[in-house]
């Protein structure tokens, strides 16, 4: 049951490392993007229409807003190092579970030869047992046999 638990936190650890991973990647293309674009970067555009006369093309006004590549490089190098410095933590915590399953699997191995080491100090006992009845009866019928004659 435990190692079943194990093998569930680590799947569950492995799947957000992925997830992770990915947005890392992510970030790290769309900076690359800014860094080959030019030096502002559409950040919204919106339409409004009116019927005043001061609008023009046929009442419709464009707004575009923009905003410095740089701007936006350090806001995703922020989001960047907060997604590593999660991952970090879920590789961490990943290890951590390993750790605990190989604890696991040497107390399974040293309860298992603990429990050899009692059934074969049992089984020489036994044998000892045997041996000792065995040696008992047949003095007994050698000093029978020696008393009768």
């Amino acid at each position: 049951m435990k190692q079943q638990e194990l093998y569930d936190k680590k799947y569950q650890i492995m799947s957000e490392i992925k997830i992770l991973s990915i947005r890392e990647r992510r970030i790290l293309k769309k900076i690359q993007d800014l860094q080959n674009g030019k030096e502002m970067s559409i950040v919204r555009m919106s339409k409004s229409s009116s019927n005043n006369v001061a609008y023009r093309n046929n009442g419709t006004l464009t707004t575009t807003e923009a905003e410095s590549t740089i701007n936006i490089t350090q806001r995703l190098e922020e989001a960047l190092t907060r997604v590593q410095e999660a991952k970090r933590r879920y590789i961490d915590s990943y290890h951590k579970v390993e750790n605990d399953d190989r604890k696991l699997e040497l107390e399974l191995i040293r309860l298992e030869m603990e429990a050899a080491r009692d059934d074969s100090s049992n089984t020489e006992d036994m044998k000892d047992d045997s041996f000792i009845q065995a040696l008992n009866t047949s003095t007994e019928g050698a000093w029978n046999d020696y008393t009768e004659e």
